[in-house]
Formats: C-alpha cells, structure tokens, sequence
C-alpha cells in the first residue's frame, strides 16, 4: 500500500491479500492506491480517495453578556452570543439553560449558527448558554456563556431647589440605587 501519490509506503498496514486495515490521521487525507502483481509480474494499480475527517473543534467559546434590565433589544442592539468553530459540514444547536431552542421572533435568532443574538432578555438573568457543534464524526458541546441583567440606576431622593445669597455656596444632594458614578450639570436658564 502507498499514499498520497508519492510512492510513500504505509508500514503499518496489516491484514490479507484481499483486505488490509491501517490507522490514518486527518493530516493523511489524500490518495491511497496498491500495486498487485500476478505471478508473471504484471502490475495493476488500484485506487482510491479516502477523506479523512475529524471531530469540530472550538477555536473560540461563548463569553459572558451584561446588559441592563429593560434594555431594548432587537435592530442591532441585541445582546449576542458568538463561538469559533473548525471542522468539516458543522452544525450548531444552541441551549438555553440545557435546553435547545429555535429562532422565534419575539426571543432568539440564529440558534442554528455560530452566533445567538436575544431578542427579549427580561427575567433571563443568570440564564446559560451553551452551543453543541455537531458533524459526521461525532459532537462537542462549548462551554457556557452566562446572562447577567444590571439595574439600571434609579433616583430615590431628587436634588431640592436652594436660595442662597449671591456668591453663596449651594448644596445639592441626590440619593441613587445601582449607581456607581454621578455627573452633576448646571443649566442657567436666567
């Protein structure tokens, strides 16, 4: 037996005049032929293409998202969930919390692609997402991506209106939930 139509000699080959077995590996994709040979040593060639093909692989997993609660999702602003796949005809199946899903309007697009975008993300905080790439070989599950809602920031106390002398310092105040940084403006609409 020989390979890759250079006359490269398969050493591990084993087995009968009529069938013979020997491993391969992905890198051995190519031609594989035999010479026989009658006892007046006239040579046949035959031969065959073997493909050889692998498990996909993942080159790149799911992150975590944060958005915030109530952000409105959809034209572009959804929030996504992206892997990299290699391999020969993949397929993608992603899950929700361990459940496969399908793209619906109101919820989710490209659960069969490398890349699921949410559509609608309230109540899904802490939901984990996973995707399993699938091909004739077998299949690999990626890790899990999670969903975090933020609050978003809330006022609880407003600044109170001051009346102070001219050139007198004023004092403001404001309260806040979920806040982690405040930007005070002055308007003077005199």
């Amino acid at each position: 037996w020989y390979k890759c139509n250079n006359h490269t000699t398969i050493t591990t080959a084993s087995g009968t005049t009529t069938s013979t077995t020997f491993s391969l590996r992905v890198s051995d994709n190519c031609r594989y032929y035999i010479d026989i040979s009658d006892v007046y040593n006239c040579v046949k060639e035959a031969s065959d293409s073997v493909p050889v093909y692998s498990l996909p692989a993942l080159t790149c997993q799911p992150n975590d998202i944060t958005v915030c609660a109530g952000q409105i999702t959809g034209n572009g602003n959804s929030p996504c969930f992206s892997i990299c796949a290699t391999g020969y005809i993949i397929s993608y199946q992603w899950l929700e919390n361990g459940q496969p899903i399908t793209d619906n309007v109101s919820k989710y697009t490209g659960s069969n692609t490398a890349n699921l975008c949410l559509l609608n993300t309230t109540g899904k905080n802490g939901y984990k997402y996973s995707v399993i790439i699938s091909n004739i070989c077998g299949s690999i599950t990626s890790q899990t991506g999670i969903l975090h809602l933020a609050n978003a920031p809330a006022i609880t106390t407003q600044p109170q209106n001051a009346c102070v002398n001219n050139g007198a310092a004023a004092n403001f105040s404001v309260q806040a939930t979920n806040a982690n940084n405040y930007q005070w403006q002055f308007f003077n609409n005199i």
